[in-house]
């Protein structure tokens, strides 16, 4: 898997953060396995989620399908 574009999102892209926001990334990556790249195996999307950060990054494909 290889990340293509990672983007500050959420309260801190408008700049209406405050002490109580967390960090919002997200972003775009592409498959490098062979399997994800043909088809037999799938997996569109990466979340981690905590109180502090929230970052959800969309496979390529995935991302162009949601465009």
């Amino acid at each position: 898997m290889k990340t293509l574009c990672k983007i500050l999102g959420g309260s801190h892209l408008y700049h209406l953060n405050n002490e109580n926001s967390d960090i919002d990334h997200r972003g775009v990556f592409m498959h490098t396995d062979p399997a994800f790249i043909l088809g037999t195996k799938r997996h569109d999307e990466t979340r981690r989620q905590n109180e502090d950060e929230d970052t959800v990054i969309k496979e390529l494909n995935h991302f162009a399908a949601l465009l």
